[in-house]
């Protein structure tokens, strides 16, 4: 697939940003409970991690360029490309996250001096989806130019980034990197943003599935034909819908049984995975509806 390279920058950048999205507000509610070295150490190393899939994005991007020498040459444009645009804020998103982990490594504990690099930095992110969205939304690809586009490229950064801090989050949990808090405090700064993300990642979930059937009943293309020739859409279509739904049960099991920190930790790795391979074949599909077979 000549789009593979595509399909994995979106999918990483967009993780990326739904990601520090959600290390964004859960940041702040960490500071309204205890100190800020305290919320550090409790999101110690989230941002490295969040850096890693960037920056893995970033180099599957090089390679759809053809020449990563040349890849400069592709920012030149910014006043009418939308496709400069998305190049140039995610190499700002991304040197602006290793700016807020290098901030947070080296101790610097300036609550006005974070939160302004954290809102700058999110800022930039939802740019970088903004900007996504515009470049898919083209009038000489009939299938990209719809509405669900843009919800599209924001529903698998929630729903991808979401879990993924979950589940760097409970790891950080199950390995208590943290100064000497009281368990009960410890237990609730965790508990209480989990079982949140949980719920709106289910209700997320849902949103999504309804979107897959609104997108096959409104694409612009003829989606019969489509997949009358080519039933690999609606396979893959048929894949995705039952793994959201197999995560949406895994998830649901955290309101329902006990668990310790690893156990959780496994559920949401298996969540993240079960909707990192569903939103691939999305993406799949959505690269391939621009050239239907004839």
């Amino acid at each position: 697939m000549k789009d593979r390279s595509l399909v994995v920058f979106t999918i990483l950048s967009q993780t990326a940003v739904g990601a520090y999205f959600a290390f964004t507000l859960i940041h702040a509610w960490l500071l309204s409970q205890m100190d800020i070295e305290s919320a550090d150490l409790i999101t110690y190393n989230i941002l490295l991690a969040i850096i890693l899939i960037m920056g893995a994005g970033l180099l599957a991007s090089f390679f759809h360029l053809g020449d990563p020498l040349n890849s400069w040459r592709a920012i030149r444009n910014l006043r009418s490309s939308w496709l400069s645009r998305e190049i140039l804020f995610a190499l700002l998103f991304f040197v602006l996250l290793c700016f807020s982990t290098a901030l947070q490594w080296l101790n610097v504990r300036s609550p006005r001096l974070q939160e302004t690099i954290l809102s700058l930095t999110l800022f930039v992110g939802l740019i970088l989806i903004y900007s996504m969205a515009k470049v898919y939304s083209l009038r000489t690809i009939p299938s990209w130019d719809v509405s669900q586009t843009f919800a599209i490229f924001v529903l698998s950064s929630l729903l991808l980034g979401g879990l993924f801090f979950s589940a760097a989050y409970t790891l950080n949990w199950a390995n208590r990197w943290f100064l000497n808090q009281p368990d009960a405090l410890i237990n609730n700064a965790v508990t209480a943003p989990l079982y949140s993300l949980g719920a709106l990642t289910i209700f997320l979930i849902g949103v999504e599935i309804v979107r897959i059937l609104i997108y096959t009943a409104q694409s612009p293309l003829d989606p019969g034909n489509f997949h009358r020739t080519d039933p690999l859409p609606t396979r893959l279509k048929m894949l995705s819908t039952a793994l959201l739904l197999i995560s949406a049960v895994v998830i649901l099991s955290l309101f329902i049984f006990p668990f310790n920190a690893r156990e959780t930790l496994i559920i949401f790795l298996s969540a993240f995975g079960l909707v990192l391979v569903a939103e691939t074949a999305n993406r799949i599909v959505f690269y391939q509806s621009r050239r239907p077979t004839m």
